[in-house]
């Protein structure tokens, strides 16, 4: 079982004597009083939550036997494998013109979520678990609670959280509101 200690800077974590001691900062030992039990079978990692036997990571989330990963969410290793399997595909297509899948025009999932905002879905994936676990979870056995409330519910619970600059409650319900208008428009569900 590693030790977890709490540290004022992520400099100081970096200064530590035992480097498989874990860490975290001031800021997220607050937030999250479970850290200690959080990062009991963790190896040299910072600020990571619900993560497992994992190695060297830092802001990870429910991760399992990741090494060197940094703001994953839910990994097994896999997000540096996609990514570093990405990375050599494009590079063998540009420089040796071979056929791949054709994405032109569709979304970017991989990056949008692990690459372009994967610290605020994080959060966001945080607030699913609260109301999931916590809050509803006599009601919300499927997941789907939010999409069985009315979109209007969404903007006057935005304005609330707004008006408290609880910006993670803010991103949560937006992505409400857009997955019901989407579904909607879709016909799925």
């Amino acid at each position: 079982m590693s030790k977890t200690e709490v540290f004022k800077s992520y400099d100081d974590f970096l200064k530590r004597e035992d480097k498989k001691s874990n860490g975290v900062s001031e800021e997220f030992a607050k937030k999250n009083p479970g850290f200690l039990e959080d990062n009991k079978t963790n190896i040299g990692c910072w600020d990571c939550s619900n993560c497992e036997s994992c190695e060297d990571c830092g802001n990870c989330w429910k991760c399992k036997k990741c090494k060197s990963c940094t703001s994953c969410l839910n990994c097994e290793n896999m997000v540096n494998m996609v990514r570093l399997n990405l990375f050599n595909m494009v590079n063998l297509k540009k420089n040796n013109n071979l056929a791949f899948k054709e994405t032109e025009g569709k979304p970017r999932m991989f990056t949008t979520v692990a690459v372009q905002f994967p610290l605020a879905l994080k959060v966001v994936a945080k607030m699913s678990d609260i109301g999931h676990f916590g809050k509803y979870k006599e009601f919300d056995e499927d997941n789907q609670n939010f999409s069985r409330n009315p979109v209007e519910e969404y903007f006057e619970s935005i304005q609330r959280h707004l008006m408290d600059k609880e910006w993670d409650a803010v991103a949560w319900n937006a992505l409400a509101i857009l997955e019901i208008l989407e579904r909607k428009k879709n016909k799925k569900y």
